[in-house]
């Protein structure tokens, strides 16, 4: 997602978040606060499913000027319950059928 928004993978590596596996760990399961305005971009984690399994629940990423289309992986986020984008310029394409 943050390739597609033109968002160094930094800026979020410096927030604690995991790219190279799982991202339900590190901030995004401990007691940083989702609303703090320094945890951008921030991601929150729910891990009481079944089988210790984890699931995004939030997702944080405003001010950064991102820019582009919405990210197919957002989808797949069927657990989100929190999105919060500001400051986002998206590209929609319409098909015509």
């Amino acid at each position: 997602m943050f390739s597609q928004w033109r968002i160094p993978e930094t800026t979020a590596t410096n927030m604690g978040w995991n790219l190279s596996g799982d991202p339900c760990t590190g901030a995004a399961v401990d007691s940083t606060d989702f609303n703090d305005g320094n945890y951008n971009p921030g991601i929150k984690c729910d891990c009481n499913f079944p089988n210790f399994t984890c699931h995004v629940t939030a997702l944080n990423v405003y001010g950064m000027d991102a820019v582009g289309p919405i990210p197919e992986g957002l989808c797949t986020l069927t657990y989100l319950t929190n999105l919060y984008v500001f400051g986002y310029i998206f590209t929609i394409l319409f098909i015509e059928s």
